[in-house]
């Protein structure tokens, strides 16, 4: 696990602000995912570990949590807190990372109990991390069923040029090659199990 410091020492980096927007392009948990949960009209959204924000612009009623106090960011707090923070249901919950980083058992648990009982819970991590047999128990202990799981890649194609731009200087600065530095995720979907699912 990593420690709070840590996690705080490299998502405060410039790097971290001007990459935010490689998220967008990501096929499974980018921006088509951003377009799909906009057009549900949702009344709460929650991004846990949002970094820039960068889905805020493209999402109505998005609330970003995050440790690191990036411009964009809603309420810098931690994670964990969310709960306590919000005291509301959300129709989606946006996890894109920060499982991998803790132990994901806390976070899961609350997610579940944040969610509104038709809502979606949208997750990704490195598959070197966090396998799918892992995501399914973390699901099962917590009344949630696995939907739409893969890898998501990131579609290099669709960037702008800008975007592109940036994602290059920051593998150069750190001697990363691009196709490591875009590496696919694994990315899926949970939803809340209801009665009959319990106790089949």
């Amino acid at each position: 696990m990593v420690e709070k410091e840590q996690i705080i020492a490299r998502y405060s980096s410039s790097d971290e602000l001007e990459k935010r927007n490689l998220a967008l392009y990501r096929q499974l948990s980018g921006l088509n995912l951003a377009k799909e949960i906009a057009n549900t009209k949702p009344d709460l959204v929650v991004d846990l570990g949002c970094g820039g924000n960068v889905f805020k612009e493209h999402v109505p009623n998005l609330i970003g949590i995050d440790l690191v106090s990036h411009p964009n960011v809603d309420i810098v707090d931690d994670l964990h807190n969310a709960e306590f923070l919000l005291r509301r249901k959300a129709d989606w919950i946006l996890n894109f990372g920060p499982l991998q980083y803790t132990d994901p058992q806390p976070q899961v648990a609350m997610m579940s109990r944040m969610l509104n009982d038709h809502g979606t819970i949208v997750a990704h991590a490195d598959p070197k991390k966090i396998s799918f047999d892992e995501v399914w128990g973390l699901g099962e202990r917590n009344g949630l069923r696995v939907s739409q799981v893969g890898d998501s890649y990131t579609d290099t194609s669709l960037m702008t040029p800008e975007d592109k731009a940036i994602q290059l200087k920051v593998c150069k600065k750190h001697n990363i090659p691009f196709d490591k530095f875009i590496q696919p995720r694994l990315t899926w979907r949970w939803q809340k199990k209801f009665i009959f699912e319990l106790f089949c």
